[in-house]
């Protein structure tokens, strides 16, 4: 869990060269062409398949994804870093791919016109900086479910911090 832009996939991505468990981006299965969201059945049906595998790494913040993944989860890292490094972080990121003409899923990429949009769902930046506290009272709420008391959870203000504590004991 984390923050757009907080390095999610870019510690599943460590933590699958580390562990040797595949990694999935939740934002994959739910965007489908041109940033059509998934139909909520279906996402859920692809997560459930996710599940049923023997071992997985999946990032990402979905509510939906979070009820059938967390049934298996033993392990839940939230990465928790300062805002102004979330956005930092963000912004070098989008403005890379814009540049670059990264394709992520399915077809997808970011275009120059998203950083100009005021609107969240339309602009990277302003979801991140509009949900980094609702993100930060999501895990909190969560690491005192009861629902979840199988679950490990652990807050990590970096990358680094976060691959020493996903080391089981």
């Amino acid at each position: 869990m984390g923050t757009s832009g907080s390095g999610k996939t870019h510690l599943g991505a460590r933590l699958t060269r580390a562990l040797g468990i595949p990694h999935v981006e939740l934002d994959g299965l739910y965007h489908g062409p041109d940033w059509t969201p998934a139909e909520p059945a279906q996402f859920r049906a692809d997560v459930q398949r996710l599940a049923d595998t023997e071992a997985w790494i999946a990032d990402g913040n979905y509510a939906a994804a979070r009820e059938v993944l967390w049934q298996r989860a033993e392990l839940v890292i939230f990465l928790d870093l300062p805002r102004w490094r979330v956005v930092t972080q963000l912004a070098a990121r989008t403005l890379g791919r814009v540049v670059r003409g990264t394709t992520l899923w399915n077809g997808n990429r970011e275009h120059w016109r998203g950083a100009f949009r005021l609107d969240p769902s339309e602009n990277v930046l302003a979801w991140s900086w509009m949900r980094y506290g609702p993100d930060r009272d999501e895990f909190h709420a969560a690491a005192a479910d009861p629902r979840w008391s199988h679950v490990r959870f652990v807050r990590a203000r970096s990358t680094e911090e976060a691959l020493h504590l996903a080391r089981w004991p």
